[in-house]
């Protein structure tokens, strides 16, 4: 049997859910969460192995930086970019409960340039009901070329299955990058070390009010 290969960035703003997500799908926590911006500074691959076919989900910072121009910003979006670049296939993650179409709007216009195929994913969508999400379907339909659209809760392991299923077939004949038993490009001693911080995060969090 060929072997096949996908490699998919998951983008968005922050909390939209990305690191949860890929958390998700990989089985472990190799990418932390928090509410604190840009809490995914460096750009974190999760693999996943599917029968005969492995995917890479980059987890990249979140977006909403930019237009900044400081220069944290341009290390955060040299590392978005670099993910982006390296994928077949873009996932834009959408938290489902505070959409901006109009910010919406803007990271298309920029994700577009790069002619790669995109796929929406509405997330946290157990905090709102579908019908909801109907209009806004349709009027990005309307001025974009959207792969698809999905419907999700990776909290709760809400159609992760689906989304697996459904970037399956833009996968190709290519040798594996990564073992069968990594899932992640990351050595344990950079995982810890998130964890850490992680926990020092949500304790800061905490802490101010």
């Amino acid at each position: 049997m060929k072997s096949k290969i996908l490699k998919i960035s998951i983008v968005g703003r922050t909390n939209a859910g990305k690191s949860t997500l890929i958390n998700q799908i990989v089985g472990e926590k190799i990418s932390i969460e928090n509410k604190k911006i840009n809490t995914t500074q460096e750009t974190i691959i999760g693999v996943k192995n599917i029968k005969d076919t492995q995917i890479l989900f980059y987890d990249t910072p979140g977006s909403n930086f930019l237009k900044n121009i400081n220069n944290q910003s341009k290390n955060l979006k040299k590392n978005l970019w670099n993910g982006i670049d390296e994928s077949d296939l873009i996932l834009y993650l959408i938290d489902s409960s505070l959409v901006n179409i109009n910010f919406l709007y803007d990271q298309l216009d920029k994700i577009k340039e790069t002619k790669k195929k995109i796929i929406i994913g509405f997330n946290k969508s157990d905090l709102i009901e579908n019908k909801k999400l109907l209009p806004i379907i349709s009027k990005i339909n309307q001025n974009y070329k959207i792969e698809s659209f999905l419907i999700l809760s990776a909290k709760k392991y809400i159609g992760i299955d689906q989304l697996l299923s459904q970037i399956l077939k833009y996968s190709y004949f290519s040798n594996w990058i990564y073992k069968d038993d990594e899932i992640t490009n990351k050595d344990n001693k950079f995982i810890l070390s998130e964890l850490l911080r992680e926990t020092l995060l949500t304790y800061l969090h905490k802490e101010i009010p």
